[in-house]
Order: structure tokens, then sequence, then C-alpha cells
């Protein structure tokens, strides 16, 4: 190899590992416990917004210490969309479950339950003068 080449070689790899060196660890935006497609989910997450203006919701579920799931939505006027699912297959995690929803403004509502074949979705409402509201549902 002649030494021009090797020294494009030796850029290369020193810029990829700097670049990934550089990365900053951020906190789990999905995890095995926790799908982020849109479906028929066992315990879907769904957030709406009634008010007339868009709405930044931050979405976190916890199950027990371990945060499974932490993401930013951007929610339209007049809108709704299931965001995540909570999936109840793994055993070696608490099944009780944190979900905790943060508004920009820096109002918050959460729920905390345990998964079982009664408990249903979550519901995450943002509503005009009553604020931040969060729900589920059972059988």
């Amino acid at each position: 190899m002649d030494a021009r080449l090797l020294r494009i070689v030796l850029v290369v790899s020193l810029m990829t590992v700097a670049g990934c060196a550089s990365q900053s660890p951020r906190p789990a935006e999905s995890g095995p416990l926790v799908v982020v497609e849109n479906g028929d989910h066992e315990h879907g997450i769904t957030v709406e917004n009634e008010r007339n203006a868009s709405q930044t919701l931050r979405i976190t579920v916890q199950r027990g210490e371990k945060m499974v799931y932490n993401r930013t939505h951007s929610i339209e006027p007049d809108s709704r969309e299931q965001v995540a699912g909570i999936v109840n297959e793994s055993v070696s995690y608490p099944s009780t479950v944190n979900v905790t929803a943060t508004s920009s403004d820096g109002q918050s509502a959460s729920v905390n339950k345990s998964l079982s074949g009664c408990l249903g979705d979550y519901y995450v409402t943002t509503r005009g003068e009553s604020g931040l509201e969060m729900t589920y549902t059972i059988c």
C-alpha cells in the first residue's frame, strides 16, 4: 500500500472513531419492552391534542427502575395518534409500568399501573383550560 493511500485510510478511520466517541449518550428512546410502530397494541399509548395550537409532549415509560421509552412528540391541533405500545412479554422486568407525559409548558400527568390482561390503553390529552390529563382503560 502506498503512503498516500495509507494516510487516507488512517484519516477516515480516525474520523469514524472520533465521531463515535463524541456522541453523547441519550436516554432510552425505545427498547424491547416498547414498540413505536402504529398498530393494535395490547397496551397502546395514544396522545390527543384538543387545543387550537400544536403541542409538544415528552412521553416516558419506566418499568421498575428501567427507562424503556423516552420520546418527544409534536401533536397537531385537534388530532389524535397512537405513538407507542407497551409489550407485556418479558418476565424479567417488573409488570408495574409508569407512563408519564410532560408538556412544553411544564404540566405533567402520570399513571403507575401493573400490566395485566384487564389493563388496556393509556390516553394522554391536552385540553384548553384544564391542561394535561392521562387516563387508561380497563375491561
